[in-house]
């Protein structure tokens, strides 16, 4: 699996997008979201946000909500 994500800010909140095999497109861009308590952030509305920003081919298939995302110790995503 190829990994290419960035950190962007929604809210306070941290997002990382990424891509993912898939059988009929070959890959789809997927989001790893880290919500803060009490945020009512649904996956509908990063999708929405992230498809104001991005071309149509790389509007968002996926969006899961997670509790940590690893980086290494300078911040760079894993």
């Amino acid at each position: 699996m190829m990994t290419v994500g960035f950190t962007q800010g929604i809210s306070g909140i941290e997002l990382v997008m990424t891509r993912l095999p898939d059988a009929q497109a070959g890959e789809v861009p997927v989001a790893y979201v880290i919500r803060l308590r009490g945020s009512s952030l649904t996956d509908k509305d990063v999708k929405e946000f992230i498809a104001q920003q991005v071309a149509p081919y790389k509007k968002l298939r996926r969006v899961r909500f997670v509790t940590t995302i690893p980086k290494t110790a300078s911040g760079k995503i894993l």
